[in-house]
């Protein structure tokens, strides 16, 4: 399971969005739902290395 901060750097928000979104689902923008719509469709493979790139300089 990934942290809020990674799931938030995974999204390309801020920490402080992410918690924000996380508050108040209603608050979501629509182009947030439809890349978080984007992400849950894709493939584990490919999911796993979005994730991987998308984290790579944290670690």
């Amino acid at each position: 399971m990934r942290t809020p901060s990674e799931c938030a750097r995974v999204l390309g928000v801020s920490y402080s969005a992410y918690s924000n979104y996380r508050k108040d689902e209603g608050a979501i923008p629509e182009s947030m739902r439809n890349h978080i719509d984007v992400i849950h469709r894709l493939p584990l493979d490919r999911l796993h290395e979005l994730v991987r790139e998308r984290l790579q300089d944290v670690n």
